[in-house]
């Protein structure tokens, strides 16, 4: 199958970088496991993930937060069922379902509101 995307050029300037309007993004922010994942991919050289290691990393922050936390299981669909496709739809990733890897598709805009995110509220929010 390959790596689908929405377009562009692969490196974040193109595509549907232009397309994300302050709904988009705010929507596309608005979850703290969305969050968690940009960070993830960010942290990464190759920012190529696999879906096990996504979900490893969520459970780990997730550990770390008071209440309790949820299941592996659960933390594995919402992320091929809802993240995941939610960051696909922004044009943030492109999704190799063959490989079970996903690759991050930096965006000047995104990461801008990440840092200010990250800087009034900690990496944990």
């Amino acid at each position: 199958m390959g790596f689908r995307d929405g377009g562009g050029d692969g490196g974040g300037s193109g595509g549907k970088e232009a397309a994300l309007t302050l709904d988009a993004v705010l929507e596309t922010l608005g979850h703290r496991h969305r969050r968690t994942l940009l960070r993830l991919f960010r942290d990464r050289s190759t920012r190529a993930v696999d879906s096990d290691e996504a979900v490893e990393y969520l459970l780990e922050r997730e550990r770390r937060r008071p209440g309790e936390t949820p299941s592996r299981d659960h933390l594995q669909i919402t992320l091929l069922h809802a993240h995941l496709p939610k960051l696909e739809e922004a044009g943030l990733v492109a999704f190799d379902a063959d490989a079970g890897e996903f690759r991050y598709r930096p965006s000047e805009r995104i990461e801008n509101w990440l840092r200010f995110i990250e800087a009034e509220h900690g990496f944990g929010e």
